[in-house]
């Protein structure tokens, strides 16, 4: 399948997203104006062409930091490694205009291991709700990834993400994968695996 990335645009232009919330959770979140917003796309014709989404905006606890606040990917492309593509995306877009970093929560390990992948590591940080907050500038670090991996309660995760802790204890933090964006047209991409 052949996606397409567009941004939207910046917090300052509301732009909103009208999605099913029966294919992505959080829908309701891209109604509302007041972050900047990307999304990917199928170019494929006769499938739903929406597949993923991401809502950010300023961080207010960080100077020159944006803070994604929502990203969901549909049931049909999860597997496909599209929330860390899109994750890669956005910083793309917005890392050097007007922002230096690039900085998330997450509150489950599935979360946790897509944003590794996008070269979002564990901060030390965590906020309420059991949120571990993952930035583009904090550094590698085997063990504190571990640590950001035991921060998870394992007695109230499904049996599929206290198996997803068990591997990267054993493991280590997953590769980043490398991709690039090429210009389509104005807010329009493509995106590439590099390797």
């Amino acid at each position: 399948m052949d996606f397409r990335y567009e941004f939207l645009g910046w917090p300052d232009d509301g732009p909103t997203i009208d999605i099913s919330h029966e294919r992505f959770a959080y829908a309701g979140k891209f109604i509302l104006p007041g972050t900047g917003k990307a999304i990917v796309r199928s170019s494929q014709p006769g499938s739903h062409p929406i597949k993923g989404a991401v809502a950010f905006n300023d961080d207010r606890g960080v100077q020159n930091a944006a803070r994604i606040r929502y990203i969901t990917v549909s049931e049909s492309t999860r597997g496909r490694r599209l929330g860390p593509k899109l994750a890669l995306f956005v910083q793309d877009q917005i890392i050097g205009q007007p922002y230096s970093l690039v900085r998330i929560a997450v509150n489950n390990p599935i979360a946790y291991e897509a944003m590794y992948r996008a070269g979002f590591y564990y901060t030390g940080e965590t906020r309420q709700l059991n949120e571990v907050v993952l930035s583009t500038d904090a550094l590698l670090s085997p063990s504190k990834y571990k640590t950001g991996l035991q921060t998870f309660d394992k007695a109230d995760l499904p049996d599929r993400q206290v198996r997803l802790i068990d591997r990267g204890m054993d493991r280590g933090p997953p590769e980043k994968i490398q991709y690039a964006f090429n210009k389509v047209d104005n807010q329009t991409y493509t995106g590439q695996r590099i390797k």
